[in-house]
């Protein structure tokens, strides 16, 4: 299995597994008691925030990066008889909408 602190051709990690898990421990036990509830409401308010902001940007390039762009990427998906129903409803009941 790949890890992000493998190199590619590697075998072995950059940072052991239990090296990881222990300090994202450590850090959490350290932000929990030095900064209380109020603290971790906050350090989960600002992960939130950067992850709303890293999918919109995410989602931005990667639409701009289509070819011809994201409508004409779904209009090309929408008339394709084989995919025409991943962007409409005609195979969904109204129930199950």
């Amino acid at each position: 299995m790949q890890d992000i602190s493998t190199p590619k051709g590697a075998h072995a990690a950059l940072i052991p597994y239990w090296l990881g898990a222990a300090t994202v421990a450590v850090v959490v036990t350290i932000n929990v008691f030095f900064g209380g509830m109020r603290g971790t409401v906050w350090v989960n308010i600002f992960q939130t925030l950067l992850f709303l902001s890293f999918g919109a940007i995410a989602v931005a390039v990667i639409s701009h990066a289509l070819p011809g762009g994201f409508g004409d990427y779904m209009a090309k998906i929408a008339h394709n008889p084989k995919t025409s129903y991943l962007v409409t409803r005609e195979r969904m009941s109204p129930q199950y909408f």
